[in-house]
């Protein structure tokens, strides 16, 4: 696509940030965009542009923050600068943003920054599938950008479930997706205190909202989904299973390591304090190699007191088969399991729904 030949600083946003997060992600495994200080943020807003003819389409592409037929998202300092032209679809500030809200990926392109995109998806998804992309944005795996079809050979782990597309409440369909592994973009800690040091941005209630259940360490799209069904709260659909660690790592004893033949093990979701763990056990166990290291791994966390339960593609979309597990966990704790909310199966199956949008959403 041809370009002018004057020079153009953008800034990314919306959709289109969204895309070149997860895309630079599972191209190289981690986040190599550049923060930018707050007086650097001052001086990208005055100099951003929304001028369709000034942009180079092909170094975007080479990015993946767009590609043709798309809209793409930018971010002008004043509603002067917007220029509707297609592929452009710019969007102006209203207040300043925020330090910490803008990371440089080329010279003159500019994006939004994780805490900033994950609060900007908080204001247009459900509870559940913001807690999804939280968990990933804090986890060592990332989704395909939309759009993006030619995955790339052994990189791509496949553990989900399909069901038949269904209308009624008590169904739920999980798609098979692709996710690629991938450092983490921030941790929790550092998307809680950023939100806290925030006070005007579109989503930031939902988001405040989200984020204290976030545990962050998922290896797999469905470990996400079983930490929100366990440990998000009762209103929102989940068990409130308290004292959740996700991908914990427990340094076996002697008679462990003998029984076992590890030095330890790491668990999906461990509940220390009550000698709990519970287990997403999807394709990669399957096999019976897999089975036999599952059976080592079992008996020496068994010899070191943990109680193991797996959950499989089936139990982990029938809400009666979670909270049975959910109330041994409480018993196990000392605590009584009492759900206290309004239709609180319904509000089980609507959260399953939430977090298996987030699966394919596209953020459109």
């Amino acid at each position: 696509m041809a370009k002018s030949t004057q020079p153009s600083h953008i800034i990314i946003c919306d959709a289109s940030a969204f895309r070149a997060l997860r895309c630079e992600r599972r191209r190289y495994q981690n986040l190599g965009w550049t923060p930018l200080s707050s007086r650097e943020i001052q001086l990208a807003v005055s100099r951003s542009s929304a001028n369709a003819d000034c942009i180079d389409y092909d170094l975007l592409e080479q990015l993946g923050v767009w590609s043709p037929g798309e809209k793409l998202h930018l971010l002008v300092g004043s509603s002067a600068k917007r220029r509707y032209t297609k592929p452009v679809y710019p969007h102006a500030l209203t207040k300043p943003l925020p330090a910490g809200s803008l990371y440089i990926i080329a010279p003159g392109i500019d994006v939004l920054s994780p805490t900033m995109i994950a609060t900007q998806y908080a204001s247009r998804h459900s509870f559940g599938q913001t807690y999804a992309f939280f968990e990933e944005l804090c986890s060592e795996i990332t989704l395909a950008e939309p759009g993006y079809e030619e995955w790339l050979p052994g990189d791509i782990e496949n553990e989900m479930s399909t069901a038949e597309d269904d209308t009624s409440n008590k169904t739920v369909s999980i798609p098979i997706i692709s996710c690629f592994k991938s450092e983490p973009a921030l941790s929790p800690s550092e998307l809680t205190n950023w939100l806290k040091k925030v006070n005007y941005l579109p989503g930031l209630k939902q988001a405040h909202a989200v984020a204290p259940y976030v545990l962050g360490n998922a290896r797999s799209p469905m470990e996400i989904m079983m930490f929100g069904m366990f440990c998000l709260p009762m209103l929102r659909g989940g068990f409130a299973c308290k004292g959740g660690i996700s991908n914990y790592r427990i340094d076996f004893e002697e008679e462990a390591i003998a029984v076992s033949g590890m030095p330890y093990a790491i668990g999906d979701l461990v509940f220390p304090s009550s000698r709990e763990i519970l287990e997403y056990k999807g394709h990669p166990h399957d096999s019976k190699e897999s089975r036999i290291g599952d059976e080592k791994r079992e008996a020496g966390l068994s010899a070191m007191g943990f109680r193991t339960t797996s959950i499989n593609s089936e139990q982990i979309k029938d809400a009666a088969a979670l909270e049975a597990i959910a109330k041994r966990l409480y018993r196990q704790a000392g605590l009584r399991f009492r759900c206290t909310v309004d239709a609180s199966r319904t509000r089980q199956y609507k959260l399953m729904k939430e977090l298996t949008a987030w699966m394919k959403d596209e953020n459109e």
